[in-house]
């Protein structure tokens, strides 16, 4: 199926939750309710991404979904990963996110279950197209002056500040500066 058609299902799934939730849970407006993009990449099937907007009426939303994994579980995707994600919508917009807020709380479980959908955390698609191999870590290595010679693995970011002076990094042993040995270790 084409990837129009697939956004399109997704689109009428998201107004059959937002007629649902109009009859159903009357104080939560639907209007804030973004446009889907389709930006997520990996094994994640979808995203809320909240923040407090000072200059609105209202909280903002942004609604991710991973193309990929909507093309390859069309059906179930539409059907569990859209409702679950709106449910994160309503759930913040309802209750905020407290202190002790729980992504997946009884009030998250509540609208799951008035939106006729699973209040499952996780999805079980399989992911083996989007799979991605592990990053190697790079680490750069560092010496310092202690009786024991010890080394230090330090991240590309923090070899960075260091040779640009921003940083002085010590050994947390013998008080020194440590000093670049001029190797570099890589590993998975």
């Amino acid at each position: 199926m084409l990837f129009s058609q697939l956004s399109k299902q997704v689109e009428i799934k998201i107004q059959e939750c937002i007629d649902i939730l109009k009859v159903k849970v009357p104080q939560f407006d639907t209007s804030i309710i973004p446009i889907p993009e389709y930006t997520i990449k990996g094994t994640t099937a979808g995203r809320v991404t909240y923040w407090v907007n000072p200059d609105a009426s209202c909280d903002s939303f942004i609604l991710k979904f991973n193309q990929q994994l909507l093309k390859e579980n069309s059906s179930e995707f539409i059907e569990k990963t859209v409702p679950h994600e709106l449910g994160h919508i309503v759930d913040l917009s309802l209750h905020g996110k407290k202190k002790h807020y729980r992504t997946h709380g009884k009030n998250w479980k509540a609208i799951m279950d008035i939106l006729g959908s699973e209040g499952t955390r996780c999805h079980s698609y399989d992911t083996s197209s989007v799979q991605q191999s592990r990053k190697t870590k790079t680490r750069y290595i560092y010496r310092c002056e202690c009786e024991s010679k010890m080394f230090h693995h330090i991240t590309k970011q923090r070899h960075k500040k260091i040779s640009s002076g921003m940083v002085r990094c010590a050994c947390k042993l013998c008080k020194a500066t440590i000093q670049s040995t001029g190797k570099i270790r890589t590993y998975k």
